[in-house]
């Protein structure tokens, strides 16, 4: 990644004001069913979100972070991610998914593409941070999020303990202004990465709209699509909880662009046939050995943004329902 460059993307409307308000109306509908590696299944609700993403905001101010900065998400899939992707955006504060898996030099290279100022690792690649630092000048603030016992090093902040800090302020809530800056930065190939404004996460969804996909309600979705993409935090994100839908996460996040072997396809199908799963949203290469494992896709449209790969949305139907193609 390295040499990368960073090409902006003019907003036009700003997230909060669009995407962030609806939270309030719908503040008991479930947001998220998260799957752990151990242990029984946890739901979050939409308030328990619009919640979090306040005291991520408060937690950042506090920390002197502004829409200047770009925060680095070096998660897995835990709620941690989507409370400080929405919260970095209910700041106004660009944050940036980085590709999942690799060793030091694929995180060094990706940190350095975004530009982050911020970095956000989990707890168990905490002795990565010292080696992150050196490699990436830019980068002033360190937040580590669960997965260690260890007290945090000089200069790194405990996630867990600055949101029980907000928690218990007797301050009130910080409510940044509207910014009309970058949401997020996706990688959209090997060479390019791209600040994108909240208008062109709204014009991924207008084409979804266009190619006759309309979200049943109440629904839960699976995203299979990498979140370092445009078409993957628009799934994973953007798209299912504009709509009031929830979405249903994997811990162990089966990656359809690294392996479609059987066990991984066994996988997605276990859980689509444990949880009430009604949409998903998949690499287009992978949709074939996906679709054969489970017998109960009906594609409705293939979805291509930018140079990415196409994504495949479809619906969950009982096997006996004929299947329906829209290109």
């Amino acid at each position: 990644m390295n040499g990368c460059r960073v090409r902006e993307t003019p907003p036009r409307t700003s997230f909060d004001s669009v995407f962030y308000a609806e939270w309030e109306r719908w503040r008991e509908r479930p947001a998220m069913v998260w799957v752990p590696r151990v242990g029984p299944p946890l739901l979050r609700t939409v308030g328990h979100f619009s919640d979090m993403a306040r005291r991520v905001a408060n937690v950042l101010d506090g920390l002197g972070v502004t829409p200047d900065d770009r925060i680095a998400l070096a998660l897995p899939p835990v709620p941690e991610w989507w409370e400080l992707a929405a919260g970095a955006a209910h700041a106004g504060v660009p944050f940036a998914p980085l590709p999942e898996g690799g060793g030091m030099p694929d995180l060094v290279a990706a940190v350095r593409a975004v530009a982050a100022t911020v970095l956000v690792v989990d707890g168990a690649r905490s002795e990565l941070v010292q080696a992150v630092r050196e490699g990436c000048p830019s980068v002033r603030r360190v937040i580590r999020v669960r997965g260690s016992s260890v007290p945090a090093m000089g200069g790194v902040v405990d996630y867990g303990s600055a949101i029980w800090a907000v928690m218990h302020s007797s301050d009130s809530d910080h409510d940044a202004p509207p910014s009309r800056g970058p949401v997020v930065l996706t990688h959209d190939d090997a060479a390019t990465v791209t600040a994108r404004g909240y208008e062109e996460i709204r014009e991924a969804q207008d084409r979804l709209a266009a190619r006759r996909w309309t979200r049943p309600k109440p629904d839960l979705h699976l995203n299979l699509v990498p979140s370092h993409t445009l078409a993957g935090v628009v799934f994973a994100l953007f798209e299912p909880w504009s709509a009031g839908a929830a979405i249903l996460v994997d811990e162990i996040a089966a990656d359809l662009t690294a392996s479609t072997d059987s066990g991984t396809v066994a996988r997605v199908a276990a859980l689509v046939d444990r949880f009430p799963v009604s949409t998903l949203s998949v690499p287009a290469s992978a949709h074939a050995a996906l679709g054969a494992g489970c017998a109960v896709l009906r594609t409705d449209t293939a979805l291509g943004l930018d140079r990415a790969e196409p994504v495949v949305v479809a619906r969950i139907l009982p096997a006996t329902t004929l299947y329906r193609t829209f290109r």
